[in-house]
């Protein structure tokens, strides 16, 4: 039998698979589970395309609000939200909103609270 132990270097490696799967698990989770109600005035808002490297493209919509803050609107699974294009196309600069948003902003990631829901102010 043997009682050979592990190395150190098998026990960094075994450590950072499981620290990686679970910030594979958590993640998502904890992105999609503040959902929060905010009302801003939008400033502007664009569609930043960026290459695939293989002949494609994706596209992320951001919506930049006067008080300084950055959403962004894209289609979410989790909350069966498909109409992120059409919500785009909604929003008019001067134009004041309600919206549902899930997220954090995390700038070395580049991410954003995204828009879920969206509501004309009354």
């Amino acid at each position: 039998m043997n009682n050979r132990g592990f190395t150190l270097v098998e026990l960094v490696i075994g450590l950072l698979i499981v620290a990686i799967v679970a910030m594979i698990i958590a993640i998502p989770i904890f992105q999609n589970t503040n959902a929060r109600n905010v009302q801003f005035e939008v400033n502007r808002v664009t569609e930043i395309t960026r290459s695939t490297g293989d002949g494609g493209a994706t596209s992320q919509y951001l919506v930049f609000t006067e008080d300084g803050k950055v959403y962004q609107n894209e289609d979410a699974l989790f909350y069966g939200k498909w109409n992120s294009s059409n919500l785009q196309a909604q929003m008019k600069e001067g134009d004041c909103w309600q919206a549902k948003v899930v997220g954090y902003r995390v700038p070395v990631l580049s991410w954003y609270p995204n828009i879920i829901r969206l509501y004309e102010c009354k």
